[in-house]
């Protein structure tokens, strides 16, 4: 009931509305002042410190910089690729070999280091290494460096 009551209120005012001559509408021009807004205080905020035992993306973890020295007469290729498998299982594949001996180019060519990590990047990653993180990058490239000439 009392919906009705209000569909039957607003259509006799729309009907009131829609009857009057345009002369008769008034039309309000005076400006009405902008609500001024209200400002919080400012919040409290302290920092948060960065931790620092994370390691950098350009430090090579020692454990996978240091392989069997390139010299040693028991160093073969199953020493390298076993090596590039602590870095990521996807690198020890015959085919590392001959990337890494690309990389041992760029080295003797005197390329740039950032050069030498983007083709790194291309290089290795990709199929069964989707990506590499910057330390692995580092580590892989501590290793191959010790097997350049």
């Amino acid at each position: 009931m009392k919906l009705r009551a209000v569909a039957i209120t607003a259509t006799v005012l729309l009907l009131a509305g829609c009857s009057a001559e345009p002369s008769e509408i008034a039309v309000d021009t005076t400006a009405t002042a902008a609500p001024t807004p209200t400002i919080s205080p400012t919040p409290t905020w302290s920092p948060t410190p960065w931790p620092t035992d994370i390691p950098s993306v350009v430090e090579a973890p020692a454990a996978a910089a240091t392989p069997a020295d390139a010299s040693d007469a028991s160093y073969d290729d199953a020493v390298f690729l076993a090596a590039l498998g602590t870095i990521d299982p996807g690198l020890a594949r015959e085919r590392s070999l001959g990337r890494a001996a690309n990389v041992c180019l760029d080295i003797e060519d005197g390329k740039d280091s950032t050069t030498i990590i983007l083709n790194m990047e291309a290089r290795f990653e990709g199929g069964t290494v989707p990506n590499l993180s910057g330390g692995q990058l580092a580590s892989l490239l501590s290793l191959i460096k010790t097997t350049c000439d």
